[in-house]
Parts: C-alpha cells; sequence; structure tokens
C-alpha cells in the first residue's frame, strides 16, 4: 500500500477508485502488461494505468456509462463489493462463505449489478454493514477502510 504523498497515508480520507483498485490489484498481484485501458480518462504512464488496464482486462472493472473510469471519484461501498466479488471470480479465489446472510435495512436499494456482490462480500467478512443494521451502500469508506477489504480478500487467498 502506498500513501498519498508527503509521507503521508491519510487513513481517514476517501479513497478513489483509481487508488482501490491499484490497492487490489497489488495485493492481488494480478497484471497484464499487454492490456490497453479503453476508459476516456485513463492515460497512459500514469501511477493506476497498469493496475486499471489489468483489471479491465479481467472482467474486474466496467468503468461509467459516459466512457470513463471516474479515476479521481471517491469509491461507493457496493462499488467496492463489485469490483473485490469480480476479482474474486477473475482469479477463482476459493471462499469458505463463513457467515450468515445479513438482512441489511437497506438493503432494496442495493443496485441490481452489486446484489451477489454485497452478499457475497458479507457472508464472507470482508465488508461489514454498521451497527444500525445497513450497509451503507453508497456511502464512501475510508482508505483504512479500503485496506482491511482488500487485506481481508488477500487472506482468503494465501
Amino acid at each position: 500500500m502506498s500513501g498519498v504523498g508527503e509521507g503521508r497515508y491519510s487513513p481517514n480520507g476517501n479513497v478513489t477508485r483509481a487508488q482501490f483498485i491499484q490497492m487490489l490489484t497489488g495485493a492481488l498481484e494480478v497484471g497484464d502488461d499487454k492490456a490497453v485501458a479503453t476508459f476516456a480518462d485513463v492515460s497512459a504512464g500514469a501511477w493506476y494505468y497498469k493496475a486499471i488496464t489489468a483489471a479491465q482486462s479481467l472482467g474486474i472493472v466496467n468503468g461509467r456509462e459516459d466512457g470513463s473510469f471516474g479515476i479521481n471519484d471517491p469509491i461507493s461501498r457496493q462499488d467496492k463489493a463489485t469490483m473485490l466479488y469480480r476479482a474474486v471470480k477473475a482469479i477463482n479465489i476459493v471462499l469458505p462463505n463463513k457467515e450468515a446472510a445479513a438482512a441489511f435495512k437497506d438493503q432494496e436499494t442495493i443496485a441490481t449489478y452489486a446484489t451477489d456482490a454485497v452478499a457475497t462480500m458479507q457472508q464472507e467478512g470482508i465488508m461489514n454493514g454498521f451497527d444500525i443494521g445497513t450497509f451503507a451502500l453508497e456511502e464512501y469508506a475510508t482508505r483504512a477502510q479500503a485496506a482491511v477489504m482488500v487485506y481481508r480478500l488477500f487472506k482468503l487467498r494465501s
């Protein structure tokens, strides 16, 4: 895991979509030097380029409807769950399914594309809900929380 520069990690700062995919692909050691990004806002040579191209080639990320990736946008919890879930599928991580499914108060608002991902990440203990009984789908996780999620998935792979 890298910091945000000047010797700082910024654990309470929002993690961006580019930062999260860098964390995820780095921890899982996936890469594809021949992959090319097709997102309008992903520039060759940028610090995030190889991570995003690898994730795109593996089907972990699809980008936005406008053709961008949203490199500097904060990433929602349901999008994190989706990327983690797709990474599991892409590199064939066997999950132990260790927890019972939770019924979140905001379950009805889960986007269709994220339904299986949220359930699986919760059941595997990779992502948890909050004490008030919600998953907080559209909220953003901090850099520290994102690191914990990626670490939990990394440990399952090991």
